[in-house]
């Protein structure tokens, strides 16, 4: 009868210890998760331009063909202000009909065809920041009606985009250090990182024909965020 009772509390008291560690290997490890963020400005190194023609003739072919000497035009300007082929590319070509499309006639007669309209765009890349006012000064000057889409921005992005990185890092640290001392604990290894979307860089954009006048680029701002996840430890 005494064995019986002494492997009875054997049992009871193993099964008790393999229940606090089933309950132990359940519970979960502390943890903090935070979102840091971090920007840098960096002066933009190239600019983009749209520039366009158009010409309107009576026939389809000759509005074509006057659109095209236009863009040559231009086209020449753009080499002589040190723009290569490789930054030129066209973008767009169009060709449509003029309507006469006043009713004079009763009853209203349907619209004419008095001519046609065509248009040709080119998209211009530029490493030349300081000249881009005399550059779109030469464009309109070779017959460029139709200038747009300006745009100032960085062409390699990288080590930008790797400063704000890091200084998102630094930003996730600081704050879930912060959050853990109030607890009264310390950070332990990074769980978990994950890099959201942050807001790109904002283009300089121009709608309008502008003069050989000076032009500030000013700088662009890169942003990133990221979602940090760290282990929470006992305090040393």
């Amino acid at each position: 009868m005494p064995f019986k009772i002494t492997a009875a509390i054997i049992f009871f008291t193993l099964s008790a210890m393999l229940g606090a560690t089933e309950t132990w290997a359940e519970t979960k490890a502390p943890a903090i998760t935070v979102t840091g963020t971090g920007a840098v400005a960096g002066a933009p190194d190239r600019a983009e331009i749209r520039a366009g023609v158009t010409a309107e003739r009576p026939g389809a072919d000759a509005a074509m063909k006057a659109a095209s000497a236009l863009s040559e035009n231009i086209l020449g300007a753009a080499r002589k202000h040190g723009i290569a082929a490789k930054d030129i590319q066209t973008k767009g070509i169009s060709l449509d009909p003029v309507y006469d499309r006043q009713n004079r006639n009763q009853p209203p007669a349907p619209p004419r065809i008095t001519g046609y309209r065509a248009r040709l765009d080119h998209k211009l890349a530029s490493a030349d920041i300081a000249g881009l006012g005399k550059l779109l000064d030469g464009l309109t000057t070779a017959g460029a009606n139709q200038i747009g889409g300006i745009r100032l921005y960085v062409d390699d992005t990288r080590a930008f985009t790797d400063q704000a990185r890091r200084k998102a890092m630094q930003d996730a640290r600081r704050a879930a250090g912060v959050l853990a001392s109030e607890a009264g604990l310390a950070l332990g290894q990074v769980l978990s990182i994950s890099e959201g979307a942050g807001n790109g860089p904002v283009p300089l954009m121009m709608e309008r024909a502008l003069t050989s006048a000076a032009i500030a680029p000013g700088e662009v701002t890169y942003n990133v965020r990221v979602r940090v996840t760290f282990a929470l430890k006992k305090k040393q």
